[in-house]
């Protein structure tokens, strides 16, 4: 069931090693935003397997995160022990 606490606590796996160049994307939830994020979800291991399906010798690797103020709009029960509001 999407916004359990159990599905979102599950673990994505670190199988690559680490490279010299990373590409960090940050969105902001719009305010009545949070069932479009939770449909797109499950589809990002799909379209992370697609894009590197096309440069296989690329090590593609997506890691998806969220802010204290968006797993308490996304997720059910409790938070993640060290997960707090970002300090400036």
């Amino acid at each position: 069931m999407p916004g359990t606490t159990e599905e979102a606590a599950a673990a994505q796996p670190v199988v690559a090693p680490l490279t010299s160049a990373a590409l960090i994307l940050v969105a902001t939830i719009e305010p009545g935003g949070e069932p479009a994020v939770r449909e797109a979800l499950p589809d990002l291991a799909a379209l992370a397997r697609s894009i590197g399906f096309r440069f296989p010798g690329s090590g593609l690797a997506c890691v998806t995160g969220f802010g204290s103020d968006a797993w308490g709009r996304l997720f059910a029960g409790p938070r993640p022990a060290s997960l707090h509001p970002f300090q400036e």
